[in-house]
């Protein structure tokens, strides 16, 4: 089964190396990173039966960015992100993000955005036909 979170994070994470050419992690940060960097994660993924065999499925990942350099302009960074991962291209297919969020707090950027989609489950086995009904009915006079 393709793991399609880990390919929404390695799509983001080259995006991010080609436009911005900082280090990018998706694992914990550790002592002594190397700044500026991103760090890249998925924080909410979400699945509910829709119909049937079709699931609705809304995947929120979190961009942060960090830097020693409290003057950095984190805001045009920010705008940056929301336009380079509007629509991302992941191995052939399309996905656009929506509800994309700003934060910046001690000089460290948080940027969200969500990937909406459907799928379809294949049944896992083959469900058994039911047998024959016989229905009986009888009127009251």
């Amino acid at each position: 089964m393709i793991c399609l979170i880990s390919n929404i994070v390695d799509t983001i994470c080259a995006i991010l190396v080609d436009s911005f050419e900082f280090v990018v992690f998706t694992d914990g940060i550790e002592q002594g990173l190397e700044m500026p960097c991103f760090f890249v994660s998925c924080t909410n993924p979400k699945s509910e039966l829709y119909i049937g065999r079709k699931y609705k499925r809304n995947y929120l990942f979190s961009v942060q960015f960090m830097t020693e350099n409290e003057n950095a302009d984190l805001y045009s960074i920010a705008e940056q992100l929301e336009d380079l991962l509007e629509v991302i291209d992941v191995k052939g297919d399309f996905y656009r993000g929506s509800n994309t969020n700003i934060d910046i707090r001690s000089g460290l950027l948080t940027f969200t955005i969500s990937y909406p989609f459907f799928v379809y489950k294949e049944p896992s086995e083959k469900a058994e036909e039911m047998e024959e009904l016989e229905e009986i009915q009888n009127i009251k006079e």
